[in-house]
């Protein structure tokens, strides 16, 4: 038979690693909003002048911030 202070434990343990799969899952989701965004975008036609604009505007940063 289980104990109030081992289930109280085991409670607690839960509810720890809980907090936690939930704090990794909000960071995935915070760490792959450019696959969702670019994922969406890929199929637009227009796709292929994006990414060609946006890789020209990138590189055109990086050169002046040297």
């Amino acid at each position: 038979m289980i104990t109030n202070g081992d289930f109280e434990e085991r409670l607690a343990t839960l509810e720890k690693q809980v907090a936690e799969l939930r704090q990794a899952q909000q960071q995935q989701k915070d760490n792959d909003w450019p696959d969702r965004l670019f994922g969406r975008m890929k199929d637009f036609s227009e796709w292929p002048e994006i990414s060609r604009v946006g890789k020209e505007l990138g590189n055109a940063q990086s050169d002046h911030t040297d």
